[in-house]
């Protein structure tokens, strides 16, 4: 399938993609950690389990410190970390080079942008307003302003839908496979910016683009089209 040469609805992931919050996100879990009298997680580690969800990210910490818990004290234990995050959720959180300058040339070339994180809502445009990010995107879905959330297809068509936007002029950023699922499930073409979290090998995606620098997204998307 040859897509259309230029796109206007391009959907993107927050952590790893646009933003580096691994620092903040593991200050708040080793807070959690030290209310559960153990020791702190690394960054790597912190790193390894970001991309699924608030709730996998508290389980997997919990089962990496082995803090026993049944499923159902998972919530008190995500409530916990969300109030550690939340209290200054953009510390040491930075956007990763060239994101505000290039947010910036596709805003005045007219292209739309729209978050589709699995990062709690609160926390997604906490950070984003504190960024000055947040001007460029509408709408901004975190996990739990959709009834499904990536993978599911249905986290990207909600905000293609609030867009006002056709699938076939949608392309999503991001940097792991929940993000290119539900992108191939759409039909719609898949960027993955390699410095980011995924935990799966890059050239395993199916992706149609892993750019190592996101300063180069105006010429991925020029280019897009003639290679699918």
């Amino acid at each position: 399938m040859r897509l259309p040469a230029r796109y206007d609805a391009l959907l993107f992931d927050l952590d790893g993609t646009l933003i580096d919050s691994a620092p903040d996100i593991a200050l708040a879990l080793n807070r959690l950690m030290a209310d559960l009298d153990r020791p702190e997680l690394d960054l790597p580690a912190v790193r390894s389990m970001i991309g699924d969800g608030a709730g996998t990210l508290v389980e997997r910490a919990l089962t990496a410190a082995s803090v026993a818990h049944r499923p159902e004290e998972l919530g008190s234990y995500l409530k916990r970390f969300l109030a550690h995050y939340e209290a200054d959720p953009v510390q040491l959180t930075k956007p990763y080079p060239g994101v505000p300058e290039t947010l910036a040339v596709l805003d005045a070339k007219g292209f739309r942008c729209a978050i589709c994180t699995n990062k709690p809502q609160r926390a997604t445009e906490m950070i984003l307003e504190a960024l000055d990010l947040a001007r460029y995107f509408d709408p901004i879905l975190g996990a739990d302003a959709v009834a499904n959330r990536k993978p599911h297809p249905d986290h990207l068509q909600a905000a293609l839908t609030a867009m006002g936007a056709k699938r076939e002029r949608g392309v999503m950023i991001g940097d792991s496979t929940n993000d290119v699922a539900p992108a191939q499930a759409l039909a719609m073409p898949a960027i993955v910016m390699a410095y980011g979290y995924g935990r799966r090998p890059l050239s395993a995606l199916g992706a149609d683009l892993i750019l190592e620098d996101f300063a180069k997204l105006p010429e991925a998307l020029q280019s897009i089209g003639a290679m699918r």
